[in-house]
């Protein structure tokens, strides 16, 4: 995650969790059991969002000011949806 965090924009970044998520919701259902599911999914959660929300929010040049400036509601609602499904919830 920090590799991707220093190589990628926000909107980028945002992006690659909810891929990983959907990646690991396809696993769960055609591998896993149900029950796996959630405390996956939490874990992406924590490792890819959670550990990085400050940096995320401050990110130079793409963070959640300039996705304001820029009128860009599409990525202020991903950060909004991924950090609402956090424990230590920022949102």
């Amino acid at each position: 995650a920090q590799r991707c965090i220093e190589s990628m924009s926000c909107s980028e970044y945002l992006k690659l969790v909810e891929w990983r998520i959907k990646e690991e919701e396809d696993r769960c259902l055609n591998y896993l059991i149900e029950a796996t599911k959630a405390p996956l999914i939490q874990t992406i959660i924590d490792v890819m969002i959670e550990k990085y929300s400050d940096a995320l929010i401050s990110m130079a040049g793409s963070g959640l000011k300039q996705m304001i400036e820029h009128e860009q509601y599409s990525n202020i609602k991903r950060m909004y949806d991924l950090f609402s499904n956090s424990k230590e919830s920022i949102a």
